[in-house]
Formats: C-alpha cells, sequence, structure tokens
C-alpha cells in the first residue's frame, strides 16, 4: 500500500486520542473526518483528492500547544508527503 496509509492512520489514531481531551474538540472532529475520508479514499482509489494541505495550518489557527506536538509533526509530515506528490504530477 502507498506510503500515506500508515501515516494518516497515525494522525487519525492521534486525534481520535486528543478530541475527548478538549473543551472544544469541534475543529479536530472536522480534521478528523478530513483523514478519515482521504484514508478511504486512498484504500478504495490508490489516490487522495480530499484537500489535507492546509489541516496543520488550521489546527494552529484554533490551538496554541504547537510546542512539541507530534499531531502537528504527523500532520505536517502528510502534507509535506502530498505536496511532493503534487509537484511531480502524481494521481495526488
Amino acid at each position: 500500500m502507498n506510503e500515506l496509509a500508515p501515516m494518516l492512520d497515525l494522525v487519525i489514531r492521534e486525534l481520535e486520542e486528543k478530541i475527548p481531551t478538549e473543551s472544544e474538540p469541534s475543529k479536530l472532529i472536522l480534521l478528523l473526518k478530513l483523514y478519515r475520508c482521504a484514508r478511504e479514499e486512498l484504500a478504495a482509489t490508490g489516490t487522495i483528492t480530499t484537500k489535507l494541505i492546509g489541516g496543520a495550518r488550521s489546527y494552529l489557527d484554533s490551538y496554541s500547544d504547537y510546542m512539541d506536538n507530534p499531531l502537528l509533526d504527523d500532520m505536517y509530515a502528510v502534507e509535506k508527503v502530498l505536496k511532493a506528490k503534487k509537484r511531480a504530477n502524481s494521481a495526488f
């Protein structure tokens, strides 16, 4: 399977763990839905058309825990791979 699959799975797990700890999880819930949709799309078609680029920025706009945050690092890693594939004119 694609290199993105385990990366998406990791972000999904981290979001699922973080949501119950937040007093205002609405942005996290939206991000979780987007990442799940992208994961399902990747499994079904081998491509991702769901807009994930900008998700890390969206997270930063709503939450201030940006220092030593593995979730944010992993979201950025997914975006980096997607941007590289887009630049290479891949199916993403």
